[in-house]
Formats: C-alpha cells, sequence, structure tokens
C-alpha cells in the first residue's frame, strides 16, 4: 500500500482542498483544519472538534485531536503527567492520519515521563503556538520532560513494524520542548532527544523550539525529503549527543534530500549540527551557530559534516573554542557560499575550519577574530577542491597539507597574528599539482613569511600573488620543495625582509617582481626565460660564481667543457670567448709624461719631441699576460722613453724607445719582475 496515495475526496468542499494535498502543503495544516472544523461543525452538528474523529460515511480520512479534550485528558499544568492522555490523541490519529493540537493560549505545561511514539502509514502532525522560552518561563507554554530520559527520545516518530520508508511522516510544528527545572542550563544527564525522527520520510519540523535539554534535541535516522525550518536550538546536547544530528544507519537507509534553513543553534554542548557519512543531498541554508561564555568551553564543532552532497550558504558561526566547522568525509562533495566564522579570543591551538574529504567547491569563506591563534585557522587536508574568495583577518593562516590538487583563489589575508605559524600560506607534504593564485598577504607579524612551499610538495604552482611587510627575519615567498618542481609565475614582494629565498635545488620563475631593497636569496639554480635584473647588483655567498668549483657553466653540463672561472683577479675562460658586438678596451689619451695604470691598456702619446712613459712595477700587474700598448699619437718622430719600474726589465735592458710617428710598443707582463715588448 502507498501511504503517500491521494486520499479519498472528501464530500465537503471546504474540505476538498485541504485533503488533497495535506501531504504536500503541511505548512496550512493547522489553519486548514480549523476553518473546515468551524464549517462541518455548522453544517453538522452531531460532529464535535476536540478529540473526536468524524463518523463513518462523511468521507473525511483523519481527524483533528486535541489533547486536552474529555476523550483523552491531557491536563498541561506543569505537575501532572500527561504522557498517556497525550499518547491515547497520537494513537487515535495514527488509524488514518491526523492533527494532534496542544493547546498553549493559558502557558500550558505538558509533562511527560516515558516517550510518545508515533507509527503510522499516513501522515500524524503535531501542533501548537507554544512560546515557552528560557527567557519567558512565567507566561510560556511547552512540552517538558518530568523524568529522566537517559538514553531515550522524548517523542519518536517510527515506522510501522520497523519497515523503513514505511512510514507517514507529517508535520512539527509550533511546538516548544523545555525543561524548566534545570536552571543551570548543564546537562545532567544524556538524553537521546526531545524529537526523534527515526522515520520521518517528507516530514517537517518548523516554528517550534528545544532548550534547555539534557541531551540533543532533534535527532534523526532516515528523514528523506524533509526539512526543519525557522526552529531554535539552545542550551541542548552533551559531549557525547549532538544537539542536532542528520543521521543514516547504512548505504540503502540514508538521510537524504532534507534541508535545514532559517534556524539558530545557539549554546550548546558538544557538537552543534552532525551529519554522518550516510546522509546525502542536504541543504543548509541560513543558519546560525553560537556559543556563550556558559558553554564555549564545553563546544565540539559547530558543524561536523561527513555527508555527501551536501549544500551550504549563508552560514554564520560565532565564538567556539574549539574547531566550527569540520568536512571531513572521504568524498563527500560540499558546495558551500558565504560562510562567516568569527573567532573566540580563547581559541588557540584549533583551526577554525577544517577541510577535508575531496570534491569540494566553496566560496566567499571568511574567518576572523582568532586572536590567539597558535596554529593555521584553515586547514585544508583534502583533494581535488577549489576553495575561493576567502578572507581571513586578525587570526591564523591556512596550512594544505598532505593533499592534491588543489585551486585555492583569490585569498586576502591581513593581520595574521603572531604565533599561529611560520608563513601565511604554508604548503607541505604531497600537495601535487596544488595552485595558490591571486592571493594578498599583508600586515604579518614579526619574523612570519608570506608563502612556503616545503615537504615533496610535487608540481606546485604560485601564480599572481603579493606578500608585504613581513619584518624581522619575514620571507616573502620561500621554496623548499624537496621534489623541485614549483613553478613562481607573476608574484610580488613588498617590503619584506627577504623577497624570496631557496634551499630547492631546481625550480621555475617567471615575470616575478621582487621589488623594493630587499635581498633574493636563492640555494639553487635559478631559471629564466627572459632578462635577470638587479638594480642593486648580485651578491654570490662566499665569493663563488654558481658551484663549489668557482665555475660558471654556459648551457654545458661539464666542467671541464666551455666555461668562464674566477680565481682571485683573474678570470679564466676556457674556450673560445666570443663577442657578437667585439670587444671596447680601455683607452687613454696623455700627453709628454704618463704614468701607466694598472687599469689601462691603450694609451695614446700626443705632443711632440721627447717623452716619457712610466710602467707599473710587473709584480703589480692584474695577472701574469696583462698586456698594455702604447702608440705615438702626435704624428711627431721625437723618441718615446718607456721606463721600467725599479729593478725590473724590458726585454732584458732598463728601458725601450719609440722613435717613429704613429709607431707604438706592445708590453706584456709576466706578474712578477719582467716585460716583454714588441
Amino acid at each position: 500500500m502507498n501511504p503517500y496515495r491521494e486520499p479519498q475526496k472528501p464530500t465537503n468542499s471546504r474540505l476538498k482542498e485541504f485533503f488533497v494535498n495535506r501531504v504536500t502543503r503541511p505548512s496550512v495544516v493547522l489553519a486548514a483544519i480549523l476553518i473546515a472544523g468551524i464549517a462541518i461543525a455548522a453544517a453538522t452538528p452531531s460532529l464535535r472538534l476536540n478529540g473526536v474523529r468524524f463518523p463513518d460515511g462523511t468521507g473525511v480520512p483523519s481527524g483533528f485531536f486535541n489533547v486536552k479534550a474529555p476523550e483523552w485528558g491531557a491536563v498541561g499544568d506543569g505537575v501532572t503527567d500527561d504522557t498517556a492522555a497525550i499518547q491515547a490523541a497520537v494513537t487515535a490519529a495514527e488509524v488514518k492520519g491526523g492533527t494532534v493540537y496542544f493547546p498553549a493560549s493559558n502557558g500550558e505545561r505538558y509533562t511527560l515521563t516515558s516517550t510518545i511514539t508515533i507509527s503510522s502509514l499516513y501522515p500524524v502532525n503535531l501542533v501548537s503556538d507554544m512560546h515557552g522560552y528560557a527567557d519567558n518561563v512565567t507566561t510560556g507554554a511547552f512540552i517538558r520532560p518530568g523524568a529522566n530520559f537517559g538514553s531515550t527520545c522524548m517523542i519518536e516518530y517510527v515506522a510501522p513494524g520497523g519497515s523503513h520508508g514505511a512510514h507517514g511522516g507529517g508535520l512539527v510544528r509550533g511546538i516548544s520542548v523545555y525543561d524548566n527545572t534545570n536552571t543551570t542550563h548543564v546537562p545532567n544527564y544524556t538524553m537521546k532527544a526531545a524529537l526523534c525522527l527515526t522515520d520521518f520520510n517528507l516530514g517537517h519540523v518548523e516554528n517550534s523550539m528545544f532548550q534547555v535539554l539534557n541531551g540533543g534535541a532533534i535527532k534523526s535516522v532516515f528523514w528523506v525529503m524533509g526539512g526543519m525550518s525557522n526552529v531554535t536550538v539552545r542550551y541542548a546536547g552533551t559531549v557525547s549527543q549532538p544537539a542536532v544530528s542528520l543521521e543514516g544507519s547504512s548505504s540503502s537507509i540514508t538521510a537524504q534530500s532534507t534541508s535545514i534553513t532559517d534556524s539558530k543553534i545557539e549554546a550548546n554542548y558538544g557538537t552543534y549540527l552532525n551529519l554522518n557519512s550516510f546522509s546525502k543531498e542536504v541543504k543548509l541554508d541560513n543558519l546560525g551557530f553560537e556559543a556563550d561564555t556558559a558553554t564555549a568551553s564545553t563546544c565540539n564543532t559547530f558543524l561536523d559534516n561527513s555527508g555527501q552532497q551536501t549544500f551550504m550558504s549563508n552560514i554564520h558561526m560565532n565564538r567556539n573554542t574549539a574547531t566550527q566547522w569540520i568536512n571531513e568525509s572521504a568524498s563527500n562533495f560540499t558546495v558551500a557560499d558565504n560562510v562567516i566564522v568569527i573567532g573566540n579570543s580563547s581559541q588557540t591551538s584549533n583551526p577554525a575550519v577544517i577541510i577535508n574529504g575531496a570534491n569540494h567547491q566553496i566560496g566567499k569563506l571568511s574567518i576572523t577574530g582568532l586572536t590567539a591563534a597558535t596554529t593555521a585557522s584553515l586547514s585544508i587536508t583534502g583533494a581535488f577542491s577549489t576553495l575561493t574568495d576567502v578572507n581571513i583577518i586578525n587570526s591564523g593562516g591556512i596550512a594544505l597539507t598532505g593533499n592534491a590538487y588543489n585551486d585555492l583563489n583569490s585569498v586576502y589575508l591581513a593581520s595574521m597574528v603572531s604565533g599561529s605559524g611560520s608563513y601565511a600560506i604554508d604548503i607541505s607534504g604531497s600537495e601535487n599539482h596544488t595552485m595558490v593564485s591571486n592571493a594578498i598577504i599583508k600586515s604579518l607579524p614579526n619574523n612570519t613569511g608570506g608563502i612556503r612551499v616545503t615537504g615533496s610538495a610535487g608540481p606546485t604552482s604560485i601564480v599572481n600573488c603579493e606578500v608585504r611587510d613581513a619584518a624581522g627575519t619575514g620571507i616573502g615567498f620561500r621554496d623548499e620543495n624537496s621534489d623541485n618542481t614549483t613553478t613562481w609565475i607573476g608574484n610580488r614582494s613588498f617590503n619584506n625582509a627577504t623577497a624570496f629565498s631557496a634551499s630547492a635545488t631546481a625550480y621555475v620563475a617567471r615575470g616575478n617582481s621582487w621589488g623594493g631593497v630587499e635581498t633574493e636569496t636563492v640555494a639553487g639554480p635559478l631559471t629564466a626565460t627572459g632578462l635577470i635584473t638587479a638594480s642593486n647588483g648580485i651578491t654570490l655567498a662566499s665569493g663563488k660564481v654558481v658551484d663549489s668549483a668557482n665555475t660558471l657553466n654556459l648551457g654545458v653540463t661539464s666542467s671541464t667543457a666551455t666555461s668562464i672561472s674566477k680565481t682571485g683577479t683573474t678570470m679564466t675562460v676556457n674556450g673560445s670567448l666570443k663577442a657578437a658586438q667585439g670587444f671596447a678596451p680601455a683607452y687613454r689619451s696623455a700627453a709628454s709624461t704618463v704614468t701607466v695604470a694598472v687599469t689601462d691598456y691603450f694609451i695614446g702619446v700626443s705632443g711632440t719631441g721627447a717623452r716619457t712613459v712610466n710602467l707599473p712595477a710587473a709584480s703589480t700587474c692584474k695577472a701574469a699576460g696583462q698586456v698594455f700598448v702604447i702608440q705615438e699619437a702626435g704624428n711627431d718622430a721625437g723618441t718615446i722613453t718607456i721606463n721600467r719600474a725599479g729593478s725590473d726589465t724590458i726585454n732584458g735592458a732598463t728601458t725601450t724607445t719609440i722613435s717613429a710617428a704613429y709607431g707604438s710598443k706592445t708590453l706584456t707582463c709576466d706578474g712578477t719582475s719582467a716585460w716583454l715588448a714588441r
């Protein structure tokens, strides 16, 4: 039998629309029943509304059951045990479905001492207009526990005979559950839940409140195509029992296609909302999670999501000292948009958000206020995920650990708190093919860096990112990737103690701007396809050109092949030295008497008559083989005498001469005490 089939159409036309649509339009149940009931009562005086089912033959398949009607006898005085009366009304409604109504206009308090069980093939609705609340204990109406419920439920929907999927569901509307005897708001025991939806297909909970409970507020198993909206949960849950849980029990018994919207879950103990691994296609929208000073230290997590294909939007989380949001399924395909996380000043070692699992799309994530953080505020350990429009202010940084193929895009991270990590974005482990792009990182604490790639990170790309104001020993960008496969493209470093440094032996850097007065330190080769410009020069550590052999290899792999080596003041070319534009050696013009400097090469001696050129000491030449060229440049045949220095010799003599117009001498120094002239 299909419990969701269209019921028999009533003969009364004013009832027709309600009963035809009573399953698909649960939000109008109460209003429709009241209007229809008044019409029937006027037309048929023998029919009563207060708990009496309509007589056979009227064509009406379900009824209206007032728990205070004489037939059921609930009192609602906060003292009398109303369990039996309410269960009797529910049992009557189970036959063909109906609405169990709890009057609340006189501040009724209905007391339960054991579980109310609802098991029907037809929709059974629990309806009221209660407004009992912790701040309105004088006049508020509510349902209260009159006994220790231990590990049981106060109210439970369950399928007849345990046949999952055969339950008629229903509507819970305007109900308030509140333990008015618990003045400390601290749980005294662990109740399973105030409302258990063990089989609640097509069922809805709306406009209801659950507060000051010794355990969970709502626990569902196999809740399919239902919804919870405009619900407040406050001072509920325990360390072992979430305040609200949406669960399945197996891969075939799932919580699926259910939505939780427009609700507030606050000041609870333990986990606030839990979605286990057998929940699917759950929608969370416009939800507020908040801890207060009385419960912050006992909070576990606001949202613990192990479900699959979860859709989240417009979520606000505030003041938890534990991790506020955990996505931890192996492959749960979470799509989240517009999530705001405000930390607690006492939150230190716990990240605000942990993204595990895989295949997530998360956008517009804001984290702020973790002013005492000692670790990263956003931890990403899953894979195949995209995070965009991430804003983190006055908190810790971002840690990507041991995952692959993630894309972190459009990040603004400012005023990172001291001690929360050595780098604002730290990529470690085996992040194969991870990309961080379009990130702006500024106002870092002393000795804190911008972006680091470390461990065996695999192919990792850092693209179009900017880091500024890393003071002390702070490094803008750091490459420690032992896989030597990091690509740095279009990044900018401003006002950092060190712009870029690397211990990796290879990487690719293109189009980066390490601006300002920073020093760039490179421990491995620097690969550049274009021109490298260093306005302040390049300083080579320990006098080395590149390698330990003081050798700069030019496009070859063997140090014995074509190379240039520098030792002291001598640069040696191993192979041919070619200059496509020619060489331009030093030239100096002098007259009459000239003293040659070791920095000279070609000297043109002008003037007329006798002239003198004095050589430097051969021992002061830059190296053996240094050459000087001296030429008469005045078109005069007067003698030019070239004198030695000290006891040096020139071709074994003390002097040599030029005695022809435009004549010249080439002198080669041996580096010790002699010159060769030709």
